[in-house]
């Protein structure tokens, strides 16, 4: 099967029919690829050849990410970019291994989707949060970056399972 693709990252890629998105493909370790489109199919990835469609697309969608994490902001600067923070605390922040990343200000965001526990003593949820802060992140009990929310919802419920056993 012949498959003209943007990739989004090394396991997602989007295929394109008359220049509109038509599936979604989710390579997974096992060596099979899940695709949902009309309908979810399971196919064995050796059966798939894919082809880059549209390098100037890939740039766009690549520029959402940072270190493969998903971003929610359209203009963004990675940390590396960020002349308005200082060195030392560049150097500081490099040391979370964190996928950090600034609109322009002080304050530094995370990439990816993340399971943070929620803070309210009688609540021992932990819950799902796109892009957090990164003082959100380093205050609360916190588990991530994910690169996919459906990773991020089976870390939190298990985290959340934890919990409640407590």
């Amino acid at each position: 099967m012949l498959i003209k693709y943007t990739k989004i990252s090394d396991e997602i890629w989007i295929s394109k029919e008359n220049g509109k998105n038509t599936k979604l493909f989710l390579l997974k370790d096992d060596g099979t690829c899940i695709v949902f489109g009309d309908d979810k199919q399971i196919l064995k990835t050796k059966d798939l050849e894919f082809i880059l469609d549209n390098q100037e697309e890939l740039q766009e969608i690549k520029n959402q990410y940072i270190e493969d994490y998903p971003v929610k902001h359209e203009k963004f600067f990675a940390l590396d970019n960020c002349d308005f923070i200082d060195d030392l605390v560049k150097q500081e922040i490099k040391t979370l291994k964190f996928p950090v990343y600034s609109l322009g200000s002080e304050v530094l965001y995370c990439a990816g989707y993340w399971a943070i526990k929620a803070n309210d003593s009688f609540d021992k949820r932990y819950i799902v949060v796109f892009c957090p802060k990164l003082s959100t992140v380093l205050k609360n009990k916190s588990s991530g970056p994910f690169k996919t929310k459906i990773l991020a919802q089976q870390e939190a419920f298990l985290l959340s399972k934890r919990e409640m056993k407590k």
